[in-house]
C-alpha cells in the first residue's frame, strides 16, 4: 500500500489511520481464531466463558471496522470517478485534450518525445 500512497495526495495521518484500521481486522480475526483453536486442541474451550465473550466482542468490532472501511472505500472510489469525469468534461470543453488516446503527461511532467512516439507506434500497429 505504500506505493499507492506515494502517487496520491492523501495526507500522511489519513493514510496511516486507514492502514491501521484496515490492518486491525485481520489481526484481530487471526488472533481470535488462533486462541479459539488452541482452546479446542487443549480441551478448554468451554471453561473460560468471559474470555470467549471478550473474543467474540473483538471479532464483532473487527467486522464493524471492515464494514466501515468498505463503505469509506466505496464512497472515495465514487468521488474519484466523479472528479475524473469532471476533468474529462473540462478538458473536452477547452479543446486541450488530444483525442488520440496518447499519454503526454504524468503527474504534471511532460513525457519525452520518444515515449509519445512509441505510444503512437503501438496504436498504429
Amino acid at each position: 500500500y505504500n506505493y499507492v500512497y506515494g502517487v496520491t495526495n492523501v495526507p500522511y495521518l489519513d493514510f496511516a489511520g486507514g492502514i491501521f484500521l484496515g490492518s486491525l481486522k485481520p489481526y484481530l480475526l487471526d488472533s481470535y481464531l488462533g486462541v479459539f483453536g488452541k482452546q479446542l486442541v487443549d480441551g478448554t474451550a468451554g471453561e473460560s466463558g468471559m474470555q470467549d465473550v471478550l473474543l467474540l466482542i473483538a471479532l464483532g468490532v473487527s467486522v464493524l471496522i471492515g464494514v466501515f472501511a468498505s463503505q469509506l472505500a466505496n464512497e472515495t472510489w465514487e468521488s474519484i470517478n466523479e472528479e475524473v469525469e469532471l476533468e474529462k468534461k473540462a478538458a473536452a470543453e477547452k479543446g486541450d485534450a488530444a483525442q488520440d488516446g496518447v499519454t503526454r503527461q504524468i503527474m504534471g511532467m511532460d513525457l519525452p518525445q520518444w515515449i509519445i512516439g512509441f505510444q503512437l507506434s503501438l496504436q498504429a500497429a
